[in-house]
């Protein structure tokens, strides 16, 4: 290894650069500041002592160094000789690269990432100057190997193939294709009963994958009950907002964990079934039947503030309690009921009101608490929330913690609540 004249380092990238010995962080500094108009001046009246690890405290008296070292700055490209050179050598490897593609077989594909990666490595001085320190740091042992890879192995990891989303009539589909939809064009097919059926049928042989629209700019969220409804297995959200949604994201996936998997059901994973996640759902009743849901809220215990001070106005707590899921239950006006407000009491207020919900699909169907504080001047404040799968409620006496919508658990805080269930169909 040789040792840097400017900073005195010694590296194995050390060489001559621009007419003196110094490493690469001296010669991209030596070549940014030669660019400049003007190098700013020094502050200790030019007798700084450049070393390895002070040389970023003086920029002035780091050049002089580089220039006595014996770099010339006549010898730095400007930004047009740098362009007209990276044309050239990209303009050699796209000929190489034609070159030898004409010479057939799968077996010349490892030639040709080593005249990649030689490219590269050519271009390698001109984009390393914002870097330019770590790279003294590199050992040379560390740089990318090229790795022969089987074709076999790497079509057996990859199980889902994305490809472009070619229409619902596509004989040639397979299990793991999958295509991507952007929130306008989701809703646009879900709310036509004609395609929403289609894309229920699509889904039960293909994976889609929904994504919030470009207008989010905010990092909101689309509502997810919807395409979920619709059987899409993947939804794209962002974690960022604390939000409903990602409240009832998690709500999704408790029953299993929060592994990220839960076994859709039959008629979302049957094309014979006759299903739509439009109103009307059109199921058979006598194979899925209509659930009479029973809640009786009986008392909460330790109901925070708002925004979790503890200090302030006594709250005055009050419970809504809503039915999230297929438009025939979330559009039924029966399926959203709230309590009284229970004055001055977030210690232990009680309620005792009995509620009964008609779930037509309860199989994609959510029971949603949410905690609130009555105010008569501002906007009732939010204080907690529970929600849950219609599928996982065990009947009985149940306390449900409240969370807040970044999935923070408020205990003690709770709800003591009372469940029946009663089937129809």
């Amino acid at each position: 290894m040789s040792e840097c004249a400017v900073c005195h380092q010694q590296t194995p990238k050390t060489r001559v650069h621009y007419g003196g010995v110094s490493c690469y962080s001296c010669r991209a500094f030596f070549r940014r500041n030669t660019q400049r108009d003007e190098v700013p001046p020094c502050k200790e009246r030019r007798q700084c002592v450049i070393t390895y690890t002070d040389r970023k405290l003086c920029t002035s008296c780091r050049y002089q160094k580089c220039l006595r070292s014996g770099m010339i700055p006549s010898l730095v490209l400007n930004e047009d000789d740098k362009r007209i050179r990276f044309k050239k050598l990209h303009q050699k490897k796209k000929e190489d690269l034609i070159k030898f593609r004409s010479l057939g077989g799968v077996e010349n594909e490892m030639f040709y990432q080593h005249i990649d990666n030689e490219g590269i490595e050519d271009n390698s001085e001109d984009n390393d100057d914002e870097d330019d320190d770590d790279d003294d740091e590199r050992d040379d042992s560390k740089k990318k190997k090229i790795q022969k890879i089987s074709k076999k192995l790497s079509d057996l990891v990859n199980y889902i193939h994305a490809v472009h989303f070619p229409g619902f009539q596509n004989n040639d589909a397979k299990f793991f294709h999958m295509s991507s939809f952007g929130e306008s064009k989701t809703k646009k097919i879900i709310s036509d009963p004609e395609t929403a059926r289609d894309f229920v049928k699509y889904n039960t042989k293909q994976i889609s994958r929904i994504y919030p629209g470009a207008a989010r700019q905010d990092s909101s969220n689309l509502k997810i009950v919807e395409p979920w409804t619709a059987g899409c297995q993947i939804v794209a959200l962002n974690y960022q907002t604390d939000d409903r949604q990602n409240h009832l994201n998690r709500a999704m996936f408790a029953a299993n964990g929060g592994c990220g998997y839960i076994l859709k059901p039959q008629f979302l994973r049957d094309p014979s079934i006759a299903y739509s996640p439009t109103s009307p759902s059109g199921l058979d009743r006598s194979r899925f039947p209509i659930l009479i849901l029973s809640v009786e809220i009986l008392s909460g215990q330790h109901i925070p503030r708002p925004h979790g001070v503890d200090e302030g106005e006594v709250i005055d707590p009050y419970v809504e309690v809503k039915i999230r899921g297929h438009p025939d239950d979330f559009n039924e006006p029966d399926n959203h009921k709230e309590t009284e407000a229970v004055r001055n009491n977030g210690f232990n207020p009680a309620w005792k009101q009995s509620f009964v919900f008609n779930i037509k699909v309860p199989e994609v169907a959510f029971l949603e608490f949410k905690v609130k504080d009555h105010s008569h001047s501002m906007k009732d404040q939010h204080l907690g929330s529970y929600a849950i799968r219609i599928k996982d409620i065990q009947e009985g006496y149940r306390r449900a913690y409240l969370v807040d919508y970044s999935g923070k658990e408020l205990k003690p805080a709770s709800l003591f609540v009372k469940i029946n269930k009663r089937w129809i169909n």
